[in-house]
Formats: C-alpha cells, sequence, structure tokens
C-alpha cells in the first residue's frame, strides 16, 4: 500500500524497543494529520511479550490524534494466549480486530474483521465481493470453531498448559545439561530458546524436529515457535518437549 510509515518494533531492543517505539509514533501522529490507522500485533509471533503499559500508551496517543488502532490478532486470538484475544491481556480495546486461519479450526480458510459499532457506516452497501467471501460452510465451521472453544474452556486450558510448559521448562533447566534455556511468550503461544552447538543450521534443527514426530519454525537465533493447538493435553505437552529436547540433544 502506498504511503505506509514503519516504525521500530516493541522486542527490537538493538533499536531501542518500547520507548523507540514510543517515541517514533508520537512524533509521526504529530507530524501528520492524514493518517488512518495503526496496524500492530498485540504480541508479535515471535512470542517476545510486550512490555507492560505500552499498548495502553499507544492507545492513548491514537486518541489523542484520531487514529484508529487495528489489531492482527491471526497469530494470537481465539484463546491461544490463555486470552480470548490477546490483547486482552494488556487491557487495551483497539477499534478493529483482524481474524484468520484458526478461526476455521485449522480446517477450511476463512477471515473475519470485527469492528466498532460506530465504524459501520455503510451497512446499506456490500463493500466488497471476492470468490471465497461469505461463504456458508465456511461460516460454519468459523462459528463451530468457536462454540467448540466455548463449551470446551480451551481458553482456560491454553492458560493453564502455558503455566505447566513453563515449568517443565524450568524443571529441564536445573541441574541438567540439554540445550534448552528458556521459554518466552503467553498461553500455548510460545518461543523456547536453545543453546546452539558449532555448525547446527535452522534447516538441520526444523528436520530433527520432523524427525522426532514435532513440527515447529524458526523464531530467530536460536529460538525455535512452540505453538501446540489448544486441544492438545497434558501428556502430549510433555511428549513434544521431550521431543524437542531429545531432537536438539541429539544433534
Amino acid at each position: 500500500m502506498p504511503d505506509v510509515h514503519h516504525i521500530a518494533p516493541y522486542w527490537a531492543e538493538c533499536l531501542g524497543g518500547a520507548d523507540r517505539m514510543l517515541h517514533e509514533l508520537s512524533v509521526l501522529l504529530g507530524a501528520r494529520s492524514d493518517i488512518a490507522c495503526l496496524i500492530a500485533e498485540p504480541m508479535r509471533s515471535n512470542c517476545i511479550v510486550p512490555p507492560a503499559g505500552l499498548w495502553r500508551a499507544v492507545r492513548s496517543l491514537c486518541d489523542q490524534h484520531r487514529v484508529k488502532l487495528i489489531f492482527d490478532e491471526i497469530p494470537s486470538g481465539l484463546g491461544k494466549t490463555g486470552r480470548f484475544f490477546a490483547h486482552e491481556h494488556f487491557g487495551v480495546t483497539p477499534d478493529i480486530v483482524v481474524l484468520g486461519k484458526a478461526l476455521g479450526g485449522g480446517v477450511l480458510p476463512i477471515a473475519a474483521v470485527l469492528a466498532d459499532a460506530s465504524l459501520d457506516v455503510a451497512p446499506e452497501l456490500a463493500l466488497g465481493h471476492y470468490t471465497h467471501e461469505k461463504n456458508p460452510v465456511t461460516a460454519r465451521a468459523a462459528l463451530t470453531t468457536i462454540e467448540i472453544i466455548e463449551d470446551e474452556g480451551l481458553v482456560g486450558h491454553a492458560e493453564r498448559l502455558g503455566l505447566v510448559l513453563e515449568a517443565l521448562v524450568r524443571e529441564r533447566m536445573v541441574g541438567k545439561a540439554n540445550l534448552i534455556t528458556g521459554v518466552r511468550g503467553l498461553g500455548l503461544l510460545r518461543a523456547i530458546s536453545f543453546r546452539a552447538r558449532p555448525g547446527m543450521t535452522e534447516a538441520q534443527i526444523v528436520a530433527a524436529g520432523l524427525k522426532a514426530g514435532v513440527s515447529f519454525t524458526m523464531k530467530g537465533p536460536n529460538v525455535l515457535g512452540f505453538s501446540p493447538p489448544l486441544v492438545i493435553s497434558d501428556a502430549d505437552l510433555g511428549y513434544a518437549l521431550s521431543a524437542v529436547a531429545g531432537a536438539l540433544d541429539g544433534m
């Protein structure tokens, strides 16, 4: 899109982190009167948790300059972080939330935009026509997914298992020589850090995980993404972490 401005992200400590982000945002909004919205993920999928108060300060700046706050909750929404929306952790309500991927239960493609009712300024108009849009089958899948999340208490389940995962990682780090060094994130949206041995490559690490029966992505040097499904059991969570540790230690 034309005329898009990028500011330093909160997780980039080498660029000044959250303070630099707020400073750049304040300067930009103060210098321009034609900015419509700020788009961000409330917690980036690298699983670095934003510092307390960051999004409240952003919300205040947006309100001050009449800029809409839009949160992309595609990676983090629908209970993954132990709240139905990740932004609930930070005490902020955006003007618009974008959902997708998990909304179709991981089976059917569907996305959604949730907006403040005050933004519904053209209810009589159809604002888009796309092949994959407003499909009754995928809409039913989305509604059923939400019903299952609510009926089976999967949001609370994700919150509890996130704490279980933290405890399991701490156990492995105490007095043992395995390569796992820590875990960050919220609920079941996590990143696991490890010590890489000389010669380890990202491709080798991912391949070792697949061989052990666990699929993950890399979230940076010596960090892998660990994002199990909401329905995972305690036993399967322990097995998955053991498989990750075994894959790393066996390389």
